[in-house]
């Protein structure tokens, strides 16, 4: 996860009187129109950008923000491609009771409330990779990716991808 992107949705959560770990999302995350957070948005991606012309957002608060962050890449002309990692929602309660220590409840609450966002963004946009699956077969949803994203894989990249960053432990 990228920590200026964290940082700053977790500034636009709260400027909108929400959270990342609560239930109920505030209507105002859906129409942030602060100037200095769009201001400060826009120059997040154009830094980001600034060095190459391919950037991968990894955040689950995009999930409650991405209308706000559409209009950010359509203000930009950065075209968009949606990916959605779906896990388990027992091992993502058991992951947040840990790590943060919820109940289950409240991270299978959060998990369904993350989940049903995104997928209501969507609709029939975007591509969803199931996380068993790509813990199973790293390459194979790779290919996937690069489908979606009109890419080849580079053999030796996909190697080392999946020698060195596909982390079994996490599985």
């Amino acid at each position: 996860e990228d920590v200026d992107v964290v940082a700053l949705n977790d500034e636009l959560l709260r400027a909108s009187s929400s959270s990342w770990d609560t239930l109920q999302l505030s209507p105002d995350v859906r129409i942030i129109t602060d100037k200095k957070l769009i201001k400060k948005a826009n120059g997040l991606l154009k830094r980001k950008l600034n060095k190459t012309n391919k950037l991968a957002i990894k955040d689950p608060r995009m999930c409650l923000l991405l209308p706000f962050w559409r209009d950010r890449f359509e203000g930009l002309n950065i075209r968009v491609s949606y990916i959605v990692v779906h896990r388990n929602p027992i091992d993502v309660a058991a992951s947040l009771s840990k790590r943060n220590g919820f109940t289950i409840r409240h991270g299978l609450l959060l998990d369904y409330f993350y989940s049903r966002e995104i997928m209501q963004f969507l609709e029939n946009d975007g591509l969803v990779i199931n996380y068993a699956e790509f813990m199973e077969d790293p390459a194979g949803q790779v290919h996937r990716i690069a489908e979606h994203l009109e890419e080849t894989v580079d053999a030796n990249a996909l190697t080392k991808f999946t020698n060195e960053f596909v982390d079994q432990s996490l599985w």
